[in-house]
């Protein structure tokens, strides 16, 4: 089947991002033609993505980040048989409480 498949996540991986702010990672096939490789994103622990997650060719956007989108997302790349994945974090900064 050739080589194996790797795929990375273009740092920086773990993202701090405010409430109402904006995640964004990117993910690529690593060393090898990518014909064929199809690479998707998936927050661990859950069935798919928050509904405010947009994915599209390796890159995944989180628009108006919420406390509940904090968490380990997943790029996997899959195609001839094999799959690779790469994770990154997203801490989710709470806006200040006014007492």
């Amino acid at each position: 089947y050739g080589p194996p498949i790797r795929v990375q996540i273009d740092a920086p991986k773990n993202l701090h991002i405010p409430v109402g702010g904006k995640a964004r990672w990117f993910c690529r096939v690593i060393g090898q033609r990518s014909a064929g490789i199809r690479l998707y994103w998936s927050k661990v622990g859950t069935a798919g993505l928050p509904s405010n997650a947009v994915q599209y060719d390796g890159e995944l956007i989180i628009n108006g980040v919420q406390e509940s989108d904090a968490g380990q997302y997943r790029c996997t790349g899959s195609g001839d048989h094999q799959f690779a994945t790469d994770d990154g974090t997203l801490n989710v900064e709470a806006k200040p409480r006014i007492p």
